[in-house]
């Protein structure tokens, strides 16, 4: 057999970044003279679903940065290095570490200095195949989408004790968007309980559970202060193999564009998404199975002004600017609900 190809993928960034990454994993695991390794940061949650989901031939935690590249010299054939976490000091680390790098972002000073392969991203393109473009140079069909998906066999049962809590028949529910740090994707917590209301009372056999992180405690209390019946705030206690119990069971995902919001979908269970500054066309699925996904979003002429490459700039530089970030906080409760209630008709009747 001739020489295997060594090839490193890195991931320092998010859950939803990272599994945005899985068309490619998948396009370079169908050549067995490929191997495959996953390479991640220190304090990354999600090598947690990697190490499960069996996509590497070997999986590393790097902590000390330089000092492991340095060991590393010309270690792999080929690094790909998606423009998420294309960092300097991961740039570096790539370059140092691989023969070749392979980047989608945008060419700048220092990926031209080390001499990095770029792929030109296309305008709204969605990720998952931008992605997929760094080994792939040939037409992407929709189809391709299907490669995003995870193994069912992902989905761990839930543990008995989130059982016993939430039952068999539940929505997951995130009211934060990544992990409640950019929160100018955030739909205001006053519309959630007015949804929430209705929600309750158009579905009352369905438990609606809180889903997120320690740093969504707060936002998750006001909500469970509304004493809303059949919510439930598992807020704070979500760890990621929770939300792959969670959500591989869940009847719909009803957030924001979030983590768990990729996870979902690639459980191939309902996603129900309010979009504000950032584009669905890049990150949502509605486009690839509208009887499985639905994107809501109010279209405006300032929107998208968080995508890539090109964000739309004709109001704002950046959403952090936004004096209002109208897109999502004007979304209003009873039209959103009005819109889950047509959405999860199609659903069921699928």
């Amino acid at each position: 057999m001739p020489n295997r190809k060594r090839v490193a993928v890195i991931f320092n960034q998010g859950l939803g970044d990272s599994l945005l990454m899985l068309p490619a994993i998948h396009h370079l695991r169908k050549s067995s003279s490929n191997e495959i390794h996953g390479i991640f940061q220190t304090g990354q949650n999600n090598k947690h679903l990697f190490e499960h989901a069996h996509l590497f031939d070997r999986q590393f935690e790097v902590e000390r940065i330089h000092s492991t590249a340095l060991r590393w010299f010309q270690h792999y054939d080929l690094v790909l290095l998606s423009r998420v976490a294309a960092s300097k000091k991961w740039m570096l680390f790539s370059r140092i570490t691989g023969k070749r790098v392979k980047t989608n972002q945008i060419s700048n000073w220092l990926s031209k200095l080390l001499f990095f392969v770029h792929v030109t991203p296309a305008n709204s393109s969605p990720e998952i195949f931008e992605n997929l473009r760094l080994v792939n140079s040939t037409a992407i069909p929709i189809e391709a989408y299907q490669t995003f998906l995870l193994p069912a066999s992902l989905k761990a049962s839930l543990p008995k004790q989130v059982a016993y809590v939430i039952g068999e028949s539940y929505f997951a529910i995130q009211i934060s968007a990544g992990n409640n740090v950019v929160t100018y994707k955030n739909w205001p917590v006053r519309h959630w309980i007015v949804f929430l209301k209705l929600l309750g009372q158009r579905f009352p056999e369905k438990q609606c559970v809180l889903i997120g992180e320690k740093n969504e405690e707060r936002l998750g209390r006001q909500i469970v202060e509304a004493k809303i019946p059949n919510v439930v705030s598992l807020i704070g206690k979500t760890t990621i193999p929770a939300a792959m119990a969670i959500l591989g069971h869940t009847q719909a995902y009803i957030g924001l564009d979030s983590g768990w919001m990729h996870l979902c979908a690639a459980f191939r269970r309902p996603t129900f998404t309010l979009w504000g500054p950032s584009d669905p066309r890049q990150y949502g699925y509605e486009q690839f199975n509208p009887s499985l996904h639905r994107d809501i979003s109010q279209n405006l002429p300032c929107q998208p002004c968080y995508a890539w490459p090109e964000a739309n700039t004709s109001r704002v530089k950046s959403p952090e600017d936004c004096p209002d970030k109208k897109c999502i906080r004007e979304l209003k409760p009873v039209f959103v609900f009005e819109e889950f209630c047509r959405f999860w008709e199609r659903v069921w009747s699928e």
